[in-house]
């Protein structure tokens, strides 16, 4: 073998490094640790004597950082300068000292690795670096727990250094090798200010002031490919932007973020808080296990569930794994593997991502197994597992939140519902009429400035999110038919098209929700907004109420006059009964079934459970279904008398919603209000 390239090492040169060790060492050691060192101790005492631990070299280290040919070296190296600089000493010093990197997802895991290893190998002569760190892309699949044992146990016992860089440490490496670690740090994503910094080091130039938020959400592996050598500041920051807005969409539209969302209540509360805690999460005031894992959103068909979700992660800056059931079961042929397949890869997706990230599931009243098929109970059990499996799997990662929606949460399987997987359940109602109005202004606020949107909010009350949407793009199309922009003539075309309901069913539905919030106010509930032939169709109507936190006896049976009492103030104003009224009647049936078989109400205190199927309980227990004639029957003769002690106000109420047909609470205070003695002249439903 030729060696004439290698430069040739005299005995002098040994000797000289061996005389390095201090003398007084060698004396304290025994004679075993004082006998000839070996190459590689000798190759180490070579790599301190070459390059000592020296404040200025680490400053020359640095500057020699930036001119590495990639920004994924950029990024690395400004990381591992400025965030991880105390936690590598020991490292860099090849001491024996394990040393955990937790980071944000898994894109970071092999270039901070390597930028780690080419870092130490600047500092010594003796390479052994192949082993110095440990990311979840090393060694088997299958195996990886017995390689990352074997790998750390070998590294630590020779007294090496060992650097694991992983994304969700506890779920990745198995307990006992976490038991090895000495030093575990916790690498928060780059802020928006800290990217700029990056940006301005490459591009050697200052940027203007920057406000927005353009990192968050954002994996390593996306800001690598938006930071771009060579490219201008403002390109690299409108790259950001792009990839940020896309980050957290479940389609291709753009919705508001929360503080602009009208109708949703409670959610939109819920959604805020989680944003200023998620604020809170980057600056390093709470860690990730502090945020809420699970919310269950229900509601009517396109009530707004999926766009509250994509605003929420509008919101938070955060990006969003969009999924559902239904989508699970299409997956392949339907076979078992291809659909636990599906649920692994989105599951693994939103494991990947940096934290926090949402995990949304849509449908996930389809998560419920079907009663009558007993063939496939197997098949069904075996699917159910491990969905619960892998829903257990992202609740326990910290920064993963779980986000479903459903339409009949009762439906719902319980084992989804338990504590810690999607344990807060907060229900959407449909929009009311201002936050129609808004809908309505936010799609024409450039063309209309000044049009009386909430005229037309009031209009269209039992409309959903979905139904404005689908109106807004038939008004446009009808001002595109006539050559012009959008004006309120449009608007009227169609809207005004909807209102096909006749005065008779008019009169039907007012005097009807008026009873049911009469009664309801005579009972000590808190009637908020009324409603008489709103909804796509044109012919429905509602009344929302309070309703008790829990059941007593008494507050059970006050529900069911209230759920009566619609039917009644029907009868008590002289039209005859309809089938309109068969949603109540079986509100009331079920409630009193449940009274009987759930709450220990009746005769026993025997409990069938809150998931009791009471339609079944009815059909096959004859005596259950005597008793609830009965209740129904006496509770059906104390509507009607406090109906009739009542018709005038219910009289006065369903007028003021046959001419408004939408009240909020205000409206109905004032028709409420009204003295009597103005009020003797002969309502307009008498006649």
């Amino acid at each position: 073998m030729n060696n004439d390239n290698r430069n040739p090492t005299t005995d002098a040169d040994h000797e000289d490094l061996v005389s390095t060790v201090p003398a007084e060492s060698c004396e304290a050691e025994s004679n075993a640790d004082c006998d000839p060192k070996s190459i590689e101790d000798v190759l180490q005492l070579a790599s301190d004597h070459c390059f000592p631990d020296d404040d200025e070299d680490d400053a020359a280290e640095a500057q020699e950082e930036t001119s590495a040919k990639s920004s994924r070296g950029h990024l690395t190296g400004w990381v591992i300068r400025h965030r991880l600089a105390d936690h590598m000493k020991p490292i860099v010093a090849r001491k024996p000292h394990c040393l955990l990197i937790e980071v944000p997802d898994r894109s970071w895991c092999v270039p901070l690795a390597a930028a780690i290893r080419g870092q130490v190998a600047k500092r010594t002569v003796f390479d052994r670096n192949s082993d110095l760190t440990l990311t979840p892309d090393d060694g088997p699949s299958r195996k990886r727990d017995a390689y990352l044992r074997e790998k750390a146990t070998d590294a630590l016992s020779r007294g090496d250094p060992l650097v694991f860089v992983f994304d969700n440490a506890n779920a990745n490496i198995p307990n006992d090798v976490l038991a090895m670690v000495d030093n575990h740090v916790t690498l928060l994503p780059l802020s928006s200010n800290e990217v700029i910094v990056i940006i301005e080091e490459i591009t050697q130039c200052c940027l203007p002031e920057i406000t927005d938020d353009i990192a968050s959400g954002l994996t390593f592996d996306q800001i690598c490919s938006a930071v771009r050598l060579g490219d201008t500041g403002g390109a690299i920051v409108q790259r950001l932007r792009t990839m940020r807005q896309n980050a957290n969409r479940t389609r291709s539209i753009n919705v508001p973020p929360l503080d602009e969302l009208t109708g949703y209540g409670e959610a939109k509360a819920w959604g805020l808080r989680l944003s200023r805690e998620v604020e809170r999460y980057r600056r390093g005031e709470i860690r990730a296990e502090d945020l809420p894992r699970g919310l269950l959103l229900s509601g009517p068909p396109g009530c707004g569930k999926t766009m509250f979700a994509q605003s929420l992660a509008v919101t938070c800056g955060i990006p969003i794994v969009p999924t559902s059931v239904a989508a699970w079961f299409e997956a392949g042929d339907g076979h078992l593997g291809d659909v636990m397949n599906a649920i692994r890869n989105v599951f693994n997706e939103a494991h990947q991502k940096p934290k926090p990230t949402i995990l949304f599931i849509d449908e996930c009243d389809a998560f419920v197994e079907p009663k009558n098929d007993r063939n496939n109970s197997q098949w069904w059990n075996t699917m159910r597992a491990s969905v619960l499996s892998a829903i257990d799997g992202a609740a326990t990662e910290p920064g993963v939140i779980l986000v479903g929606a459903c339409n009949y949460p009762d439906a719902v399987d319980p084992a989804l519902k338990r504590s810690g997987r999607l344990d807060k359940h907060i229900r959407i109602s449909l929009p009311d009429a201002d936050a129609l109005a808004t809908m309505l202004k936010t799609a024409f606020a450039s063309e209309l400035p000044n049009a009386e949107f909430v005229r037309y909010g009031r209009r269209l009350v039992g409309f959903t999110g979905a139904d404005i949407a689908r109106l807004v793009r038939e008004i446009r199309a009808h001002a595109r038919d006539h050559d012009r922009e959008v004006c309120e003539n449009d608007i009227d075309a169609i809207i005004g098209n909807r209102d096909r309901i006749s005065p008779e069913h008019l009169k039907r539905i007012a005097i009807h929700e008026a009873g049911h919030a009469i009664i309801g106010i005579r009972l000590g509930r808190r009637v908020t907004s009324l409603s008489a032939g709103g909804g796509e169709n044109g012919i429905g109507g509602y009344a929302v109420a309070s309703r008790p936190q829990y059941f007593t006896k008494s507050s059970l049976e006050d529900e069911v006059v209230i759920a009566l009492a619609g039917r009644a103030a029907e009868e008590a104003f002289g039209i005859e009964a309809s089938s309109g009224a068969s949603a109540d009647l079986v509100c009331a049936t079920d409630l009193l079934t449940r009274a009987h078989t759930v709450y220990g109400f009746g005769r026993t205190l025997r409990g069938a459970g809150d998931e009791a199927d009471t339609a079944r309980l009815l059909a096959e227990t004859p005596q259950l279904d005597q008793l609830i004639d009965a209740d129904l029957d006496r509770l059906w003769r104390r509507t009607t008398a406090l109906v009739a002690d009542n018709t005038e106000q219910i009289g006065r109420l369903a007028n003021a919603l046959i001419e408004q047909r939408y009240l909020d609470q205000s409206d109905i205070q004032r028709a409420m209000a009204i003295d009597r003695d103005h009020d003797r002249k002969r309502l307009k439903i008498a006649g």
